[in-house]
């Protein structure tokens, strides 16, 4: 069995890089992308399994990414973990409870990326719909 593809989405591409080492750190497959335009074309041809996404992004945000993605895959658009420094904030806190995402806030830990892309990858084994992990 192949390990699930992980998507990662950030414009920082040092977080990209350390997001990319720690989830195959995990077990994943990750590939890293900085442009969300980019990330919506790289959907189109190759399959992942979940993805991190920075919620804070310029040009394509996370929200609209979510939205432009929730209408050409809704299955795939709900294993969007966000990624954020401000996973309180009300815009963001009122964006994940409408889409029922989870939020990853920086800086973040090995054990919660574990944490959430279980969640992501199995939600059936999960009691917690949205789930924000801040360390």
């Amino acid at each position: 069995m192949k390990s699930p593809r992980i998507l990662i989405l950030d414009d920082d591409t040092a977080v990209g890089e350390l997001l990319g080492e720690m989830i195959s750190m995990l077990g994943y497959r990750p590939t890293s992308c900085e442009d969300a335009h980019i990330a919506l074309s790289m959907l189109e041809h190759q399959p992942f399994d979940a993805i991190i996404s920075d919620f804070r992004m310029p040009g394509l945000d996370g929200r609209e990414f979510h939205r432009q993605l929730q209408n050409r895959n809704p299955n795939l658009a709900r294993r969007i973990i966000f990624l954020t420094g401000d996973p309180h904030a009300e815009e963001i806190r009122t964006f994940l409870d409408a889409t029922g995402n989870s939020c990853l806030g920086k800086p973040f830990r090995l054990s919660a990326i574990e944490e959430l892309l279980a969640q992501a990858l199995h939600p059936q084994d999960s009691d917690v719909a949205v789930e924000t992990v801040a360390a």
